[in-house]
């Protein structure tokens, strides 16, 4: 008997806890710097993804904590010098610290600092006081206490949004910003004054940092120049030279005898802290595109960190900057399908941007060249190939191994909401709003249709194939499961399965082919005798919105659904629904996706852009 596992009991204001996870990556936006940042230690890389804010091992990167609490875009978060405390903004200007070493992460203090989007904070040295800069009307900056939001000073001497700010990291303390107003603050405190502006950059200054022993500075800016300043008068000592395009972060090596930089460029390059002359770059790809500009940095510990427009995450070894040791992939939009086998997990996000992943490791694959044009609507592994179908219409097929797509598109006519391949795998079952459609596969990535059974008076949503391939159910906005048999070239319809209340949004038979299960969007499922045409279970109603998705586990015992409310629930067709796992808050925004990929694993995903998981 499956038991409940710790992990999978939930508290009241708490996550579930999930086994491993592929974390959303940062959020990226073109133009601007994506403040990655890294705990004292140099174990944790810390930053913003939507609403959330995520907290990753350095040396493990599968191993992530959530923190999703904001209401509004996370834009930077960083954790204080102690350890004990994090300091995350948004976009409304709204900066909350909460506790990181208590598992409910109880909020300290919560603040609408200014009214527009916090581009960049940091905590002092003392972890007593936190600077926070952005967009304001009245200002630009604050100052204050971490516990009560107290101000300790005023950020003063830009005219126009401050971009980034940092903390000397030594006494006695200091504070700089830069803006979009081209200048260079230092601040001397606390309380802290305007003290000197500096003004050796002709574009937006996009990122300063201290070194570690707080005596220099560097401001990297997007007229491609980066400068090294004394702290104690603001004297020039140095410039790197290289870059040719606007550069958007800089970080120090923790003895601080190195720099780094990233830019728009498509590189990475590193600098001797004594001499300022450039040690090495890293490129990301031999034709590099629009994608690859490097938007972030951190050095954590012997690793370097660098974050492209795409989101993608590159470890590079600073000793080796010719090469990229690893690559971590996510998405940092909402996922809208997956599809899972054999511990192989396909993802695509709205963006179209598709990723494969492999259960247990960090290695993962982007789709090559042209994929859907528009968000991916449903997808399904089909032996070395995927089958995918997307808002520009279409069915395209993707070649496992090595994420290439098929140059042949198949046109639906019309949009679908759902796919599913033939257990022979000669073909797909495909739900559009125009009909239900049988496409044959021709191999090398070539379909047809072969048969269009249109809708009239109800559109179908989603589709199942029975597992001896002779059965079709569709799920209808008309509240009903319409039944279809299914021959090599004919779709014929046939009985409806009548018991919903509101529209039927997914359909799943089980792999032994006795139930069927449907939901819809009024939060219930139900299981059906698919030889009685019978409904056997109509008490799986604890979701409280709309179902998203359903799969059986390989047991055909098992199910798990998915909903809007953002909760997986596991049902056990046996044992009832006290037995139900419940995976509390799994996706921030809703979960769009579920897929057993063992009998007791069972990977999600949802709005959030996490893919996560679970022991059940």
């Amino acid at each position: 008997p499956h038991q409940i596992p710790t992990s999978a009991r939930s508290c009241k204001n708490m996550q579930t806890a999930y086994d491993s996870i592929f974390a959303a990556s940062p959020g990226t936006t073109r133009g601007q710097t994506t403040v990655l940042s890294i705990d004292a230690k140099g174990e944790k890389l810390v930053y913003g993804s939507q609403r959330c804010v995520v907290i990753r091992s350095v040396a493990d990167p599968l191993k992530a904590e959530l923190y999703s609490e904001h209401a509004k875009e996370v834009t930077v978060a960083k954790i204080s010098p102690s350890g004990f405390y994090v300091a995350s903004g948004d976009v409304s200007g709204l900066v909350k610290i909460w506790s990181y070493d208590n598992p409910e992460h109880p909020i300290k203090f919560e603040g609408q600092v200014f009214s527009g989007a916090v581009c960049d904070l940091q905590w002092s040295p003392d972890s007593q006081r936190v600077v926070a800069v952005g967009d304001g009307r009245e200002s630009f900056g604050r100052v204050f206490t971490w516990d009560t939001g107290s101000s300790v000073g005023e950020v003063a001497g830009h005219s126009k949004k401050i971009l980034s700010c940092d903390f000397k990291p030594s006494r006695p303390f200091q504070i700089i910003t830069s803006s979009e107003d081209l200048q260079v603050a230092m601040h001397a405190g606390p309380p802290f004054k305007f003290a000197q502006s500096l003004k050796a950059h002709t574009k937006f200054v996009n990122c300063v940092r201290y070194s570690p022993d707080g005596e220099r500075f560097c401001t990297v800016g997007s007229d491609m120049k980066a400068y090294v300043f004394e702290s104690k008068g603001g004297e020039k000592v140095g410039e790197l030279v290289g870059h040719k395009g606007t550069i958007y972060a800089v970080a120090w090596a923790p003895d601080g005898s190195k720099l780094v930089t990233a830019s728009a460029d498509k590189t990475v390059m590193f600098w001797d802290g004594a001499t300022y002359a450039c040690l090495g770059s890293t490129s990301f790809s031999p034709k590099p595109a629009a994608e690859d500009m490097q938007v972030g940095v951190v050095w954590a510990g012997s690793t370097v960190i660098s974050l492209s427009l795409r989101g993608e995450l590159s470890f590079i070894d600073p000793s080796n900057p010719a090469a990229v040791s690893k690559t971590v992939r996510g998405h940092n939009k909402s996922v809208t399908c997956l599809a899972a086998e054999g511990g192989v997990v396909v993802a695509a996000s709205y963006d179209g941007l598709v990723n494969r992943f492999q259960v247990g490791s960090t290695e993962s694959k982007r789709l090559e060249g042209k994929g859907h044009s528009n968000a991916v609507v449903d997808m399904a592994i089909s032996g070395s190939e995927v089958i995918s179908v997307g808002l520009d219409d279409t069915l395209r097929t993707t070649g496992l191994e090595m994420m290439e797509p098929s140059p042949n598109a198949l046109s639906l006519g019309g949009q679908p909401s759902g796919l599913a391949v033939l257990p022979d795998r000669s073909g797909a079952v495909v739900a559009t709003n125009k009909g239900v459609l049988l496409c044959k596969s021709a191999g090398g990535g070539a379909w047809s249709v072969a048969v269009t059974v249109p809708t009239a008076g109800w559109t179908a949503n989603g589709v199942a194939v029975s597992p001896n391939g002779q059965e079709v159910a569709v799920g209808g906005d008309d509240n009903n499961v319409h039944l279809f048999s299914l021959s090599p070239s004919a779709l014929t319809p046939g009985p409806l399965l009548s018991a919903h209340g509101s529209p039927v949004t997914k359909v799943a038979y089980s792999p032994d082919g006795r139930l069927l299960a449907s939901g819809d969007a009024g939060k219930e499922v139900i299981v059906w005798d698919t030889a009685a045409q019978k409904p056997v279970n109509r008490e799986l109603v604890y979701h409280q919105a709309r179902i998203t998705c359903l799969c059986w586990a390989p047991d055909s015992n098992r199910l798990a659904s998915g909903s809007l409310d953002t909760k997986v629930i596991v049902w056990d067709m046996q044992r009832g629904t006290k037995d139900r796992v419940l995976l509390d808050r799994a996706h921030l925004g809703g979960v769009n996706a579920v897929r057993f990929v063992e009998a007791c694993k069972l990977v999600s995903t949802g709005a959030d852009g996490n893919i996560k998981i679970w022991v059940v």
